[in-house]
This record gives structure tokens, sequence and C-alpha cells, in this order.
């Protein structure tokens, strides 16, 4: 079945892993939050707490703001949404994130398996680590911004905007041959 939550706030928050969760609002706890069913999102929602984790995709024609005040964000399955605004001390992807805007992220950056990011726009805050796995940024005609240390295998950098890189550790770098690059 589905589980519904329009507007929460609460110690904590985790939900079983048969059915769906449908988040029509925004929810805060002083605890953790752990998803571990499919995570449907409608009216851009925020989500508040100590640390974040969703064990099961995430989905929706809005937009997300997970904010993992004091710990850690985990997105173990593909992510598909407006806009993410992601933050936490550091955000853990285990998956592919798609969305059809920006996507920043404020927090270490730990890959688990080669990713594909694709958005219009993406934005890193912090550190991105994933040692000898590789990344594919695709950012559309938005900026690709690397603003701290890059840890990786392969990173192909796609934009056809502006991609900034700042001090990159790679098995090799990759950018297309639109946008600007500045090293």
């Amino acid at each position: 079945g589905t589980t519904t939550f329009n507007n929460v706030i609460a110690t904590s928050l985790t939900t079983n892993s048969g059915g769906t969760t449908q988040l029509n609002g925004n929810v805060k706890t002083t605890g953790n939050q752990t998803y571990n069913d499919t995570v449907n999102i409608a009216n851009n929602p925020t989500l508040s707490a100590n640390g974040i984790t969703f064990n099961n995709t995430v989905n929706g024609n809005s937009n997300l703001t997970a904010n993992a005040t004091t710990g850690k964000l985990t997105f173990e399955k593909t992510v598909g949404t407006s806009n993410l605004t992601a933050s936490g001390n550091t955000i853990d992807i285990k998956d592919d994130i798609t969305t059809n805007d920006l996507q920043t992220y404020t927090g270490a950056v730990n890959l688990f398996k080669n990713t594909t990011l694709t958005g219009n726009g993406i934005i890193f805050n912090n550190t991105i680590t994933g040692i000898g796995l590789d990344l594919i940024a695709n950012s559309g005609a938005g900026n690709l911004t690397f603003t701290n240390d890059i840890n990786l295998g392969n990173i192909t950098a796609n934009s056809t905007g502006t991609t900034t890189f700042n001090n990159v550790t790679a098995t090799s770098l990759t950018t297309n041959t639109e946008g600007i690059t500045q090293l």
C-alpha cells in the first residue's frame, strides 16, 4: 500500500520496505529518517533530520531538499526529481541520479559504484571521493562546478555551460568540446 505524509514533525521516522511512501510536504525530525520503500514526492518537500537514508528509489516531478543536519545523507537507489538539493556531513551516492534541473551537493560526496549524474547544472560544494570509480556528470546547458578536491577513476564532464575544476586526482578527465572549461 501507500503511506502518505503531508507535513510531519517527529522524533524520528522509519518506513517499512513493502509499499510506497508519498511525501506531499515537509518532514522534520530531531532524529533520523529512514525510507525503506519507494518514495514518491510532490509539492517540493524539504526533509530535515540528523541523518536521512533512502534505501529505495526516489521519484517525482517536484523539487527535493534533503538536509542531514549533523549526519549522513544516503541514496541507495536511483533518484529522479526536478531539482535536488542534498546536504549533510557526508552524502553517499550508491546509484544514478537524474534531475530535470539543478543538482546541488553540500557535504563530502562518496561514490560507491560507477555513477552517472544528469541534470541542468550540477554543483559540488565539497569533496568527491570514489577511488577507482568512474563519474559521468551530464550538466546540459547548466554549469558544472567542482569547488573542492576530486579523487576518482575516470571523470567525464559534459556541459555546454562552464565546467570548473579545483583539484583533481583521477585516472582520466574528459570534457566535451562545447562550453568552457576552467581549471
